[in-house]
């Protein structure tokens, strides 16, 4: 994690009598010497280590989960401090570092065919932070879903504490053909001042979040909630829970050149929605993708990408 450093600025004057032939000038130069301009700090903590480690980067947890059954679960927890002296938005990613089929036993050779290795669309995930559910089990989102993506967990600040917990459930009718399977992932976090851009955008998808306009659009952590996946041929998944509004549309907004670039997809419903279709121009560099409620626009009802770049 890194600390931003100290930046020191000294300024003093010196007084000057200035004479121009035999004609002198009155003057004086006050000084206020020693001034000091210090930037603020972004920094956090992790079950009150920092940098929180396992043998590897700071803040990045690798994790295992050992022997789960159909049916069996396992919840992962840890707390979050904001130890430095500025408010701060937070991220977290399941990273998935590596896939593995295993070895293929006698009951997954009955079951026939390729060895499979995605395990992960098998598990249930489900997330709380700060006693909200915001990803509820109910939801049937798969650790393969938010896999790689990064998930806004809301505001910090200075001197304040969150908990998270997640569970991973191995689905009841997970067949043979994943006995012995694994999927290894890392717990990755970042956090960034209010109003920065957000971390990296990833290659296959956005969470979709209804902001706090009167907080430097800032995510407001409830269930209202969303998540846009795609693949290289621009085949497209949107999810979304709880919405508000009445009618919704996908947009693409262009967040360097401040410019719309279009709506793609059909016209949606408010509440829960499952919408699929081809959308060919999806682009991690400078392009934002929000899920637009169409009567008014409202930033209160819409969910904006999980960078939350302000408008």
């Amino acid at each position: 994690m890194k600390k931003i450093l100290l930046s020191l600025m000294i300024i003093s004057g010196i007084a000057a009598a200035m004479v121009l032939g035999t004609r002198a000038f009155f003057s004086d130069t006050e000084s206020n010497p020693n001034n000091v301009i210090q930037a603020g700090t972004i920094d956090i903590s992790v079950n009150d280590q920092n940098p929180w480690t396992n043998g590897g980067e700071p803040l990045i947890k690798a994790v295992g989960i050992d022997d789960l059954k159909p049916g069996m679960q396992k919840e992962i927890t840890f707390k979050v401090n904001n130890v430095g002296d500025n408010d701060l938005v937070l991220w977290k990613m399941v990273k998935v570092t590596n896939r593995d089929g295993g070895i293929s036993t006698e009951p997954e050779r009955e079951v026939g065919g390729d060895v499979i290795n995605d395990i992960d669309s098998q598990i249930h995930y489900d997330m709380t932070v700060g006693g909200v559910n915001i990803i509820p089990m109910t939801w049937d989102v798969m650790m393969s879903d938010v896999a790689d993506i990064w998930i806004p967990m809301g505001k910090l600040i200075p001197g304040g504490e969150i908990n998270v917990s997640q569970i991973y459930k191995l689905d009841e009718n997970t067949g043979n053909a994943y006995q012995g399977d694994t999927v290894t992932f890392d717990i990755v976090l970042y956090a960034e001042q209010l109003n920065a851009p957000g971390p990296a955008p990833t290659t296959r998808g956005v969470v979709l979040e209804n902001k706090n306009e009167a907080d430097n659009f800032v995510p407001v952590m409830d269930n209202v909630w969303g998540i846009l996946t795609w693949d290289a041929s621009g085949n497209y998944k949107v999810r979304a829970w709880n919405l508000g509004g009445t009618q919704y549309q996908l947009q693409a907004w262009d967040y360097e050149t401040d410019s719309n670039i279009g709506y793609f997809g059909s016209i949606l419903g408010g509440g829960n929605i499952v919408a699929n279709g081809t959308y060919g121009s999806f682009s991690t560099s400078t392009v934002k993708y929000w899920l637009r409620e169409t009567a008014t626009w409202n930033n209160a009802l819409s969910l904006w990408e999980s960078n939350l770049v302000g408008l």
